[in-house]
């Protein structure tokens, strides 16, 4: 998928974002002039919905932009959305992952809206899970593949869709205040319930993931990322970090079993 990704990408040049500013409704002219620090967009086909352009233009001179060219309805297209979402996130660090891909999903809904495709979201169905029932309309319908903020990070952490817990075991664990965005390193026998207790302070904490990890490993892992600390056992960490966690839990786990 990487290499097909990377066909698809495309960093834009000072003089490319000029010319596309020309064709724009004002936003890219707003970065350009300094009185927005970025934009996202789209660029389509007018006559036919076949090639859409996604781009996002930031305020740098040496890192302007990337845009990322996709066929409506080609296989992995919101994966592809999803990815270029997250390679933008590592690439400005100051952008929340799951806002840049919201966004451009409603930059989608609202241009596919005005080409008479009706759209709904997988959200909005899901309350409907369970139930017989069908979408019935005269005109086209897509169905917008979005996330609530904790399953964007669930899938991207590659977290199983339940989570047993077995009895008198320990549990290393990662939760999100969806709010701050901030992460929690923490342990706990019963990760559920420790969720729950937080409620009653911090509302918007969601559980994210758990790893079955000795008492020590937690305090570990928190003294990887001690940089990256805001306060308690809650870390500012970024998509990168992430994307380690896995791996830096393996390697202390197997380093604590050989000692």
């Amino acid at each position: 998928m990487k290499t097909e990704f990377n066909s698809k990408l495309f960093r834009l040049s000072n003089e490319t974002i000029q010319e596309m500013a020309k064709s724009d409704n004002g936003s890219i002219g707003n970065v350009i002039r300094g009185f927005r620090k970025h934009c996202y967009g789209i660029f389509a086909d007018k006559d036919s919905i076949k090639n859409i352009d996604f781009f996002y233009i930031n305020e740098s001179i040496e890192n302007p932009g990337y845009l990322l060219r996709l066929r409506f309805g080609e296989n992995k297209f919101y994966e592809y959305l999803l990815k270029f979402s997250i390679f933008l996130v590592q690439n400005y660090q100051n952008i929340d992952p799951c806002n840049v891909y919201n966004t451009f999903l409603d930059l989608l809904r609202t241009y596919l809206e005005s080409n008479n495709i009706f759209t709904t979201t997988s959200l909005q169905l899901k309350k409907f899970e369970g139930y017989n029932c069908e979408l019935i309309s005269k005109e086209p319908i897509e169905i917008i593949q979005n996330f609530k903020k904790e399953d964007f990070y669930k899938h991207y952490l590659n977290a199983p869709k339940s989570i047993k817990i077995k009895n008198d075991t320990n549990y290393l664990y990662i939760m999100l205040n969806k709010e701050t965005g901030y992460f929690k390193i923490g342990r706990s026998k019963n990760p559920e319930y420790r969720e729950r207790t937080l409620h009653s302070k911090e509302p918007s904490v969601s559980l994210l993931k758990v790893w079955e990890c000795e008492k020590q490993i937690e305090r570990k892992l928190q003294k990887r990322f001690i940089d990256k600390k805001v306060r308690g056992e809650w870390f500012k960490l970024n998509m990168e970090d992430l994307t380690k966690l896995d791996k830096i839990i393996k390697e202390l786990k197997s380093t604590d079993a050989n000692n």
